[in-house]
């Protein structure tokens, strides 16, 4: 969904940083896009689009491209993933052109449902338009936000997370035998609301500036120029 809005948008040189996986690149294949890959271990590469293989190495952008080198920098649901974010925003801005765009997104931390945890980071709106701010002037600030339908499946699967940390508080359970009840009460809620889920397609989110109700949005999607 947000490539898909990202490509409404882009055009020119273009870079993305995204995590180990390129799951939405195809959205923007009309471009040339060049992608830098953040690995799960905290490394990371550089490859071009739709290549399977990638080195490994240290570094932020620095090591890979020259300042003002790209129109638009995309990084869809990774910056939650990288411990030093104000590094990469800022390594980011580097690269950019002057008039260059950065389009980013992650989840909202007032939704998020992913338990326990795999992020090393989640943002509010104010806190990511915050991280942000520090180098970039001007940031246009959309959320992701669902029907009926969707928020029917979000509640429900909120019902049962919810159970799950009271259990987890409550019994202390160790991590491994918590890992495998959180698996198995996930399979059930999979099941359970199997039939909603697969009549929930992209057709049922959509995208809107974010104002007074940004608590509700799913995700934070930005674009921040300089």
């Amino acid at each position: 969904m947000c490539y898909c809005k990202a490509q409404e948008i882009v055009a020119g040189n273009i870079l993305e940083i995204r995590a180990k996986t390129c799951y939405g690149i195809s959205a923007l294949s009309p471009y040339t896009v060049k992608s830098f890959t953040v690995y799960d271990d905290g490394n990371t590469g550089t490859q071009e689009c739709k290549k399977d293989s990638a080195y490994e190495l240290k570094s932020l952008l620095l090591d890979y491209f020259d300042d003002n080198s790209f129109d638009y920098v995309i990084s869809l649901n990774t910056i939650e993933h990288i411990y030093n974010d104000s590094d990469v925003i800022r390594e980011i801005a580097r690269v950019l052109t002057p008039e260059g765009k950065l389009i980013i997104s992650t989840p909202n931390r007032k939704m998020s449902l992913t338990y326990p945890p795999c992020y090393v980071q989640q943002y509010t709106a104010n806190e990511f338009k915050y991280l942000l701010g520090e180098y970039f002037t001007s940031i246009e600030a959309y959320g992701m936000f669902g029907n009926d339908k969707v928020i029917e499946y979000y509640n429900n699967k909120k019902e049962i997370i919810d159970s799950l940390k009271r259990i987890e508080v409550t019994y202390n359970l160790p991590g491994g035998l918590f890992h495998t009840f959180y698996n198995i009460r996930k399979h059930g809620l999979l099941k359970k609301y199997y039939n909603l889920e697969k009549n929930i397609s992209m057709k049922d989110y959509y995208f809107d500036k974010i104002e007074n109700n940004y608590d509700n949005s799913f995700e934070l999607f930005y674009i921040a120029s300089k």
